[in-house]
């Protein structure tokens, strides 16, 4: 059973279709743009934290003893190398990385969706 609609009533479909698809394309975009701006500030927050967690640790304390006196550093290398790992804020620094990953993840996302809603420009949203 093979139906033939007439020609006004396909276009009239098929641009409906592409409207639905245009909006559910920009709600999307906005989503992502929600999210990048969220993982943006989450990520300041986190590089802050890291920063006084540095420096609450002593690992600032370490890390300068490095440069001031490197031969006693070198002579004591397995004892520093320990100190430095020891006071390192894993946690504070793991969640910075999430932060990055978020607003990597986020961005790539948004600049794609951006490319292809600025492709459908030429599509009405409401009928």
């Amino acid at each position: 059973m093979d139906r033939k609609f007439k020609p006004e009533l396909q276009a009239k479909i098929m641009g409906e279709i592409r409207r639905h698809e245009r909006r559910v394309l920009l709600l999307k975009t906005a989503g992502f743009a929600a999210f990048f701006v969220i993982s943006t500030g989450v990520l300041v927050a986190a590089y802050f934290n890291l920063a006084s967690a540095l420096v609450q640790s002593g690992f600032w304390g370490f890390a300068s003893l490095f440069f001031s006196d490197f031969s006693v550093a070198m002579g004591n290398f397995q004892d520093f190398a320990y100190s430095i790992i020891e006071s390192f804020p894993v946690f504070s620094a793991a969640f910075l990385l999430g932060g990055v990953i978020a607003v990597i993840w986020s961005a790539s996302h948004l600049i794609a969706d951006i490319s292809e809603v600025r492709s459908t420009r030429k599509l009405p949203l409401l009928a």
